[in-house]
């Protein structure tokens, strides 16, 4: 069975892509992924068995190890990156990990240096003991039928279509830096002449010049009629524009008890949803893959919990997409409720797939984190297109009727995708 290792789109920065992970007990090696390209789980099994391929880097470090610096990819180069645990038993299974630019440590392994010692076999920081190698080389002899559990058919559409996003998508711009969305960061401070001006400022200052040379020219009481007329407009734009503060900004005033709910990712993206709380100033959701409690509530929402999320939405809404936990994979939830006072307390949410939550749209739970999300909304249009372009060729049913589905299931996983609305609009 194909190796089944998450590969994560990422832009080579300056001072080197920083892979890290916590080490578990009975892992007696990691295997390192750094592909040119999103690959299949037949590839990466093929790379991992052969110790890298023309198209994907395989690297092998020690237990010891827990963070690792691409060093050997150019500046600026797109790379998909995945890490692979290896077991005591010779299983193999892929390891959860945090990608961040110029993250490396003083005690990161480069794979330069893996690079410079590929003859050797050994990729540990550490000398490895005679015990550990041969643990080591049974894990690599370990049959595949131990690696990966059977897939399902949906999983089995879904690597089709990967495979086709791969042939028709080669300027793909999912490793470009993430762009969110929706505005993922409280406004800049206002200047008076700024370079390039979003519509809405545009138009207020134009109201605003336009009221000045009004008011040169009327009597004076114009000009309350005319600041009236802003007042009835200006709020409802300011305030849908401004995200509230996050969490990691409001400091935990008091002990919480909070019980966190486990459900498994969708392949349209988790829906974590509650009903409105009238008294709310923001909601804050929490996802981890393990649960969190009371004592390690503070660290979580201060952004120091490993593998966890915590993120602060306005009071105005009422449903977030889990964008953070990996296809297929559990994950813990708990949604809090702020009040102005900064006060916090649990408040009751639900979670499903689109269907059966009824939540079709809404913000993601990291509007940084978007890369993979667009990978997969990129390779449906891409097969749309092509479903679109045969039903324009030979007007076969079917293939209208895929084209629709596919862009209807790009709507899922991104809401609003301006190419995916686009490409609907033409379908209609």
């Amino acid at each position: 069975m194909a190796l089944n290792v998450v590969l994560v789109p990422q832009r080579q920065s300056p001072n080197g892509m920083a892979l890290s992970w916590n080490s578990l007990e009975g892992v007696s090696a990691y295997q390192i992924f750094v592909a040119q390209r999103r690959m299949t789980p037949e590839e990466i099994e093929a790379a991992a068995t052969l110790n890298g391929t023309d198209d994907c880097f395989v690297a092998k470090v020690g237990a010891e190890v827990s963070s690792i610096v691409d060093d050997i990819t150019p500046q600026g180069e797109a790379r998909h990156y995945g890490v692979a645990m290896i077991f005591d038993d010779g299983s193999v299974k892929a390891a959860r990990f945090r990608a961040v630019p110029d993250g490396g440590a003083a005690d990161s392994f480069h794979l330069s240096a893996v690079k410079m010692r590929m003859t050797t076999g050994s990729y540990r920081i550490k000398p490895p003991p005679a015990a550990a190698a041969s643990t080591s080389a049974r894990a690599i002899a370990a049959p595949p039928s131990t690696r990966a559990a059977a897939e399902d058919p949906l999983e089995a559409r879904k690597r089709a279509q990967r495979e086709a996003r791969a042939k028709a998508a080669g300027e793909a711009p999912a490793t470009a830096p993430e762009t969110p969305p929706a505005r993922a960061a409280p406004p800049p401070a206002p200047a008076p002449a700024p370079a390039e001006e979003d519509p809405v400022e545009a138009r207020k200052r134009a109201q605003r010049e336009a009221r000045e040379r009004a008011a040169a020219a009327a009597p004076a009481p114009a000009a309350p009629a005319a600041r009236s007329a802003e007042s009835r407009e200006a709020p409802s734009s300011i305030a849908s524009a401004e995200p509230p503060p996050q969490p990691a900004t409001v400091p935990l005033s008091e002990p919480i008890d909070i019980r966190m709910q486990g459900a498994t990712q969708t392949w349209d993206g988790l829906r974590i949803y509650w009903d409105r709380e009238p008294r709310a100033a923001a909601y804050e959701i929490i996802a981890s893959d393990h649960q969190i409690f009371g004592d390690e509530l503070a660290d979580a929402l201060a952004g120091k919990a490993d593998f966890t999320t915590a993120a602060a939405v306005a009071a105005s809404v009422t449903c977030v997409l889990d964008n953070v936990t990996p296809r297929d994979s559990r994950g813990w939830y708990a949604v809090l409720v702020r009040h102005r006072d900064g006060k916090r307390a649990p408040h009751p949410f639900r979670v499903g797939d689109a269907a059966t939550s009824g939540k079709t749209s809404g913000p993601f739970l990291n509007p940084n984190r978007t890369g993979e999300v667009r990978a997969e909304v990129e390779g449906l249009l891409a097969d749309a297109r092509e479903q679109w372009d045969r039903w324009k060729k030979e007007q076969d049913g079917g293939a209208r009727r895929e084209a629709k589905r596919m862009v209807g299931d790009a709507l899922l996983i991104w809401p609003d995708y301006p190419a995916a609305k686009k490409l609907q609009a033409e379908l209609t």
